[in-house]
C-alpha cells in the first residue's frame, strides 16, 4: 500500500511510520526536513511547509497514495487544500483531530456557560458551540485559526475522497513535548516527603493514551478501509483519576512519600479548569468495530515515561519547595490544633 504522511516526523508520527514500515508499506513523508527521521531509507521524504502544501500538488499527485495520513490538520484551509490536491489522486485520507471538539472541552475550560457533561463521550455526542477555542489565548502562529471541528466537518462531508477523523485524547510518552508526568517525577527524584495535591482535581479524570498505543490505532485506521466516513475516539478503555496516576507514578519510582490532598485555596497554582467536568472518552466504537487493542499495558507505558524523564531531567530542579513546606508545615499545625 502507498501511504502519504503529511507530519509525522516529531512525538507520535515516527511510532506510525515504524509501525507501517513492519507492515511492508511504501511510504512517503511531507515535512519541513527540521526534524529528522531515521527510521529507514526506504521512506520517501518531500520537503515544504505545510501551509504551501498547494505548491507541490504535482509531485505529491504523482505518488498516487492509497491513503493520506495528514497529522497536523489545524485548519478548515489546511483540509480543504488535502481535499483539493488528493481528489482523485488518492483512495482515502485519514485526519488527527482532537477530543477538544466536544462541548464538554467546553465546559472543562470555562470558555462558554453551561452544564456539566455526561461523560464517557460517545462520538455522536454534543460538540462545542464556540469555535477557536486557543484564538487569542495562545501565541502560537496555528492558534488564531486552529479549529478541529471545522476540520471534521469538511473531510467528512466530501463525497470526491472518503475520510476519517480520529479524536486524540492527551498523549504522553517518551519524548512528550508538553512532558505531562514530568512534575511528579522531578518530586519524587527529589524525594518529596508530601505531594500536594488539588482536592477536587485528585478525583477528576480524563483521558490520556501512551504514544505507541495511539500510535497503533492510527495506523490500523489507515490500513482499515471500513474505517472510512467514522469519527472514532482514541484513548484508555478505563481512564484513572490524578491521584490514581501519580500513585502509579510513586510505585514505578518506589517513591515512599505521600500525597496529601488539600483545599485549592491553599495552593500556589490556582486549577484554571472546572474539575467538577470530566473529560473521559468512550472508545467502545474504535474497540467492538474495528477491533482496536493497545500493544502495550498502562502501567508498561507508565514505567517506559518515567524512565525517559528520568534520563531527561534538568542538572538542576526547577522547583521552589519553600512555599509548599510552608503549606505543609500549616497543616501540620492545623491537625496538630485539632
Amino acid at each position: 500500500m502507498r501511504i502519504l504522511i503529511i507530519g509525522g516526523t516529531k512525538f507520535i508520527g515516527p511510532h506510525v511510520v515504524r509501525l507501517l514500515l513492519e507492515e511492508g508499506h511504501e511510504l512517503t513523508l511531507f515535512h519541513r526536513g527540521k526534524t529528522s527521521i531515521n527510521l529507514s531509507e526506504s521512506i520517501q521524504h518531500i520537503y515544504g511547509d505545510r501551509n504551501e502544501l498547494d505548491q507541490h500538488s504535482n509531485t505529491l499527485q504523482k505518488i498516487k497514495a492509497d491513503v493520506v495520513l495528514d497529522m497536523i490538520p489545524y485548519s478548515k484551509k489546511d483540509a480543504e487544500t488535502v481535499l483539493k490536491i488528493f481528489s482523485g489522486f488518492a483512495g482515502r485520507v485519514v485526519a488527527i483531530s482532537s477530543a477538544d471538539v466536544y462541548k464538554a472541552y467546553e465546559v472543562l475550560h470555562r470558555i462558554k456557560d453551561g452544564p456539566v457533561q455526561e461523560t464517557p463521550l460517545k462520538e455522536t455526542d454534543e460538540l462545542r458551540s464556540a469555535l477557536y477555542p486557543y484564538r487569542g489565548k495562545i501565541e502560537e502562529d496555528f492558534a488564531r485559526d486552529y479549529e478541529k471541528i471545522l476540520v471534521e466537518k469538511t473531510i467528512l462531508n466530501d463525497i470526491s475522497l472518503p475520510g476519517t477523523v480520529l479524536r486524540l485524547p492527551m498523549v504522553y510518552g517518551p519524548n512528550d513535548p508538553q512532558r505531562r508526568m514530568f512534575e511528579y517525577i522531578q518530586k519524587m527524584k527529589d524525594e518529596r516527603p508530601f505531594i500536594l495535591l488539588d482536592e477536587q482535581l485528585a478525583h477528576w479524570k480524563t483521558s490520556m493514551g501512551y504514544v505507541e498505543n495511539v500510535a497503533s490505532a492510527i495506523a490500523m485506521t489507515v490500513l482499515k478501509k471500513d474505517t472510512a466516513s467514522h469519527a472514532l475516539n482514541i484513548g484508555e478503555k478505563e481512564p484513572l483519576s490524578m491521584l490514581e496516576r501519580v500513585k502509579k507514578i510513586g510505585k514505578v519510582m518506589s517513591w515512599r512519600g505521600q500525597v496529601i490532598l488539600i483545599p485549592n485555596e491553599n495552593l500556589q497554582n490556582k486549577i484554571p479548569f472546572n474539575t467538577h467536568q470530566d473529560f473521559v472518552l468512550d472508545t467502545t466504537k474504535i474497540r467492538e468495530r474495528f477491533n482496536y487493542k493497545e500493544a502495550i499495558s498502562r502501567d508498561e507505558g507508565i514505567k517506559r515515561t518515567v524512565q525517559w524523564e528520568l534520563d531527561n531531567l534538568p542538572n538542576e530542579t526547577p522547583f521552589d519547595y519553600s512555599q509548599e513546606d510552608k503549606v505543609i508545615q500549616t497543616l501540620n499545625l492545623e491537625n496538630e490544633h485539632h
